[in-house]
């Protein structure tokens, strides 16, 4: 028969042996609740997070050129006599396609450019001779808020033509058009390229920058000294310019306007449109 101290051992080892594997088991619990979770995976309909649209972020700017339906053909005699002014359609030059996609490259960067088309005719009652009370910035502001009503827009850009006088005469050339000033052999002849860019503000309509087209930087120390007979782009040409029967169908004419305004519009563009 054992003793009471062999019992006492046998007790406490037993005792130490239940201790031990419960803290082995207590450990790996512990071992098992410091293992970071697995993330769980994506469902298999679940879409990718939307990418932001570029263009949502992007002003937008409304595109009207009005200069391109008619060429001018006008003489200015020594005398009221010698006077002619005829209108020729030239659509088919689509010198307002080429305004439209000059001004659209300009601006694409930094704006979305919206072309804006409008009814034939639409901007006519700026043309010609009007009454003394006769505003031409209301009647064009009201063409424009028509023109432009579907369009929203923060801003519209807006070309129509312009006027100059000629020399020291009481005589005005209008938009597109070639020139024969003088008599007999002492003649002059000009084409010449009359237009202004208006930018509007696209919810009131309010004029927030003009500019007449220019075919080269101001130099106010020069117009001094060298007075121009056109108030602005025009060139320079001889007799053999002038069109003999239709105008329209002339390669030259056609091509010297279009180079009068590309050139203008690379000048004018950066002095009234701001691209920032």
């Amino acid at each position: 028969m054992p003793s009471r101290f062999a019992a006492e051992i046998a007790t406490t080892a037993a005792r130490s042996a239940v201790i031990a594997f419960l803290s082995i088991l207590m450990a790996g619990d512990a071992a098992v609740a410091q293992q970071p979770a697995k993330p769980k995976a994506p469902a298999a309909n679940s879409a990718p997070p939307a990418k932001p649209n570029v263009a949502d972020n992007s002003k937008c700017i409304g595109l009207v050129s009005a200069i391109g339906d008619t060429l001018s053909l006008q003489k200015i005699g020594v005398t009221v006599f010698g006077n002619e002014l005829n209108a020729v359609p030239i659509d088919s030059w689509q010198i307002d396609n080429l305004v439209i996609s000059k001004i659209s490259a300009f601006l694409s960067k930094a704006w979305t450019v919206r072309r804006i088309n409008y009814p034939k005719g639409a901007f006519s009652s700026l043309d010609g001779e009007h009454a003394i009370f006769y505003n031409p910035e209301d009647d064009l502001q009201g063409i424009v808020r028509r023109v432009t009503s579907s369009t929203r827009c923060d801003h519209h850009v807006v070309v129509v033509k312009g006027f100059s006088g000629y020399g020291n005469t009481n005589q005005r050339l209008y938009g597109l058009g070639i020139l024969e000033a003088g008599a007999s052999i002492f003649t002059a002849d000009f084409i010449y390229a009359l237009y202004w860019i208006r930018v509007y503000d696209g919810q009131t309509y309010e004029v927030i920058g003009k500019r007449g087209a220019i075919i080269e930087q101001p130099n106010p120390l020069l117009r001094l000294v060298v007075a121009t007979p056109i108030g602005g782009p025009y060139l320079k040409v001889d007799h053999t310019w002038w069109p003999e029967s239709d105008a329209a169908k002339s390669t030259r004419l056609r091509e010297g306007i279009r180079s009068l305004v590309e050139k203008s519009l690379d000048v004018t563009m950066p002095l009234i449109l701001r691209v920032d």
